[in-house]
């Protein structure tokens, strides 16, 4: 098996069973590099003590919660964005996207781009 440090320890997940290492069922699995594992095995993998890999596992954890939260924001801000822009694009073209508002309206694209552009920057939303 290959051998891990402190950095590898990616955070605490309740989402997996039995330890990679030893097989044990687990109630909480600490995450080192691509292995769900127990508290002890994580410490032999680390070759730290069990209160140093409970003490880096409680900090990964604390970022990769903070680092899923804000995939979430993105995605949210993405969604809100392709909502705008569908919505402005029906209103002003009764059309889906950008193509289709430019075959209905006969305008060149930048043309059209730029008028959506220019809303979208006004700071409408």
């Amino acid at each position: 098996m290959a051998t891990y440090s402190v950095r590898d320890i990616k955070g605490i997940t309740s989402e997996v069973a039995t330890c990679d290492k030893c097989g044990r069922v687990l109630e909480q699995a600490v995450i080192v590099g691509p292995l769900y594992v127990g508290p002890d095995c994580a410490a032999k993998l680390v070759q730290k003590s069990r209160s140093v890999v409970s003490a880096a596992a409680d900090a990964a954890e604390v970022r990769r919660q903070r680092d899923l939260s804000a995939a979430k924001q993105r995605e949210a801000d993405r969604q809100a964005y392709e909502r705008r822009k569908l919505d402005w694009f029906q209103t002003n073209y009764g059309a889906d996207n950008l193509d289709t508002a430019v075959e209905k309206s006969g305008k060149d694209w930048e043309v059209v781009f730029g008028e959506w552009w220019a809303w979208e920057n006004s700071g409408h939303s």
